[in-house]
C-alpha cells in the first residue's frame, strides 16, 4: 500500500454481489485566523526579556533547490529564498486526501481497490438502516458495499487511498458518528465522511518518510486549495524568517 499514490486512472467502484467475510466527529470547525505564538523558543530569549517571535505569516516564496528533512518524523523541513518551511506531515496528508475525498464526492469519481476476500461487518439493525442513507456517497468515495442481512455488512472494495484495517476502522467510525452527532451528518455530510476518511488514511506522526515520499508530499500539499491549514482548522505550515533565525545567534 502507497499512500501518495496517483489514482487519476482507476476506476470507480461497481456495484456487485454479495459475498463473505468479520467485524474487525466532529462537527465543522471554521478555520482560525493566523495568531503569533507567544514567547517561541523561550530559552533563548536574551537576558533584557526581550521576547523574540517568529513570523509565522503566510508567505510567497517558493522553495529552493536543494535537500529536503525529515525532523522527529513529525515535520518535513525545507528552506526557501528567505524562511525555513516547516511542514506537519500528518496534517498536511489529511488535507491532500480530504480534498481529494470531497472532490470524489461532488464528481462521483472515487477510485476503490477489491478486496481478495470480502469482509464481513457485524451491525445492528438500527445502524444499518442509518448507514443506508450514505450508501451513495460512501461509495463514491470507493467503499463497494452492500448489507446482507438485516444486521451484516458485506465489504467487497475500499478506497484506493486507504489500506483495508483503516478503511474499516473509518467505517465503524462513520456508524458511530451517526448514532451520536447525526445532525452534523446532516448539515455537512461531504465534510464529516472525508474529514474521517482522511484522518484514518493520513501517514501518521512517527512515520519515516523517504526523500521522494517527502517531495511529493509537499508537491501535492501546495497543490491543494487550502494548504495552510488541516480539515479542521490547525496549522499545516508555517515559515520562520531568516531574521527570527539570526536572533537565535545573537
Amino acid at each position: 500500500f502507497n499512500p501518495f499514490a496517483d489514482t487519476a486512472n482507476l476506476r470507480k467502484p461497481a456495484k456487485t454481489s454479495y459475498g463473505s467475510g468479520s467485524r474487525s466527529s466532529s462537527t465543522y470547525q471554521s478555520i482560525p485566523k493566523n495568531q503569533p505564538w507567544e514567547r517561541a523558543f523561550a530559552p533563548f530569549e536574551h537576558e533584557n526579556q526581550f521576547s523574540m517571535q517568529a513570523n509565522f505569516e503566510q508567505v510567497d516564496d517558493k522553495p529552493v533547490q536543494g535537500n529536503i528533512y525529515q525532523i522527529f518524523n513529525t515535520y518535513i523541513a525545507r528552506g526557501t529564498k528567505s524562511s525555513m518551511m516547516l511542514i506537519h506531515q500528518q496534517r498536511a496528508h489529511e488535507r491532500i486526501l480530504y480534498e481529494k475525498f470531497i472532490r470524489s464526492i461532488a464528481n462521483q469519481s472515487g477510485a476503490s481497490q477489491q478486496l481478495l476476500f470480502p469482509h464481513q461487518l457485524n451491525v445492528k439493525a438500527g445502524e444499518l438502516a442509518l448507514l443506508k442513507d450514505y450508501f451513495d456517497d460512501l461509495r463514491q468515495l470507493g467503499f463497494d458495499i452492500e448489507p446482507f442481512g438485516s444486521s451484516q455488512l458485506v465489504i467487497q472494495g475500499i478506497p484506493f487511498l486507504m489500506d483495508e484495517s483503516e478503511s474499516i476502522m473509518a467505517l465503524e467510525d462513520i456508524i458511530e458518528g451517526l448514532k451520536n452527532n447525526q445532525e452534523a451528518f446532516k448539515l455537512n455530510k461531504s465534510h464529516e465522511l472525508a474529514l474521517l476518511l482522511a484522518r484514518h488514511g493520513a501517514t501518521k506522526v512517527g512515520k519515516a518518510l523517504s526523500t521522494e515520499e517527502m517531495l511529493h508530499l509537499a508537491d501535492q500539499l501546495f497543490a491543494c486549495d487550502m494548504p495552510q491549514h488541516s480539515p479542521n482548522g490547525k496549522p499545516v505550515v508555517v515559515h520562520i524568517n531568516k531574521e527570527y533565525i539570526d536572533k537565535l545567534f545573537d
